[in-house]
């Protein structure tokens, strides 16, 4: 099966990862500076590679359906996280990070890599569209959630975020995607090799920063794991099967897949550490033990739902 094929791949990157760290190879210092090359030159390079095909292109109605199901997937996620805290007795000062854990998985350093790898370049459209509304609701309803629950936090909303690289190389591709022009060969290749470093490199770190984590924290940590169950494999296959019946197209099924099947979203620890310092360690356990768990989990629930 591709998408388990796949994730053992991504699983050897991110062991190739831990060794790196180990030896020395990658430090706390150049992980940060590996990772700003990722977030602004390969991702954005990625969602740009998506516009350069035109094979099998989208009509626009097709872009306004897959804006759409990503809109409401996302309302969703929201609706669901003002229950799902409670419910598992977290304690109330941490409502709002797990709210954002359960709303934002890691659909840029995880989720495009292997749509790409998957379904190939083309079909980073489809992420490209799931990226616009991810990147608006992270930087307005997930700094508004956090600052209501620090009442210390002096932050702003920093509005002028949310159109960081990433979103600006959204709307460019869009842009591109619908033009009926054909960008020159040697644009289109240094896209495509630039886009090539985001995978391997995204799946590298992640597995570096495994060895910071405390594991016995997080494993004696119940309402986590039972979070974990209910954000990796619960949800997913349920909101798949609904989809399964309003969606015709497989590789919109399958993008929607990874959307909801990749871990908790690195950027929710960086919001916590800014706007909520409390709830920092526990959305790094997020992080960690959802990503270890996805290995496991995405193949799983492609099996189940029969979305590959």
């Amino acid at each position: 099966m591709i998408i388990l094929q796949q994730m053992i791949i991504f699983f050897i990157l991110m062991i190739i990862g831990v060794y790196s760290k180990k030896k020395g190879l990658i430090d706390n210092n150049n992980q940060k500076q590996l990772s700003g090359i990722v977030v602004n030159v390969g991702n954005p390079a990625m969602i740009l590679s998506g516009s350069m095909s035109k094979e099998n292109a989208m009509s626009k109605n097709e872009l306004l359906f897959s804006l759409l199901i990503a809109i409401g997937i996302f309302m969703v996620m929201i609706l669901l996280a003002f229950f799902i805290p409670k419910l598992l007795k977290f304690q109330s000062k941490d409502y709002g990070i797990v709210k954002l854990m359960l709303i934002f998985s890691n659909i840029g350093f995880m989720g495009m890599p292997m749509v790409s790898s998957i379904y190939g370049e083309a079909a980073l459209m489809y992420v490209t569209i799931f990226l616009i509304p991810f990147n608006v609701l992270v930087y307005t309803y997930g700094i508004y959630v956090l600052q209501k629950d620090n009442k210390e936090s002096k932050g702003k909303y920093m509005l002028s975020k949310i159109f960081n690289i990433g979103v600006i190389a959204c709307f460019i591709s869009i842009i591109l995607y619908l033009l009926p022009v054909q960008m020159p060969y040697f644009i289109v290749e240094t896209i495509s090799m630039l886009s090539k470093i985001t995978g391997p490199l995204s799946m590298m770190i992640i597995g570096a920063s495994m060895l910071d984590i405390r594991w016995k924290e997080i494993f004696n940590d119940v309402h986590l794991i039972i979070f974990s169950v209910i954000k990796m494999i619960i949800l997913p296959i349920i909101i798949l099967f609904i989809l399964k019946m309003i969606i015709n197209d497989k590789i919109l099924l399958g993008v929607s897949l990874i959307m909801l099947a990749t871990p908790v979203g690195s950027m929710t620890a960086m919001l916590a550490s800014q706007y909520n310092e409390k709830s920092y360690t526990l959305a790094t356990k997020g992080v960690s033990i959802t990503t270890v768990m996805s290995v496991f989990t995405i193949p799983l629930i492609s099996i189940i739902t029969g979305i590959n």
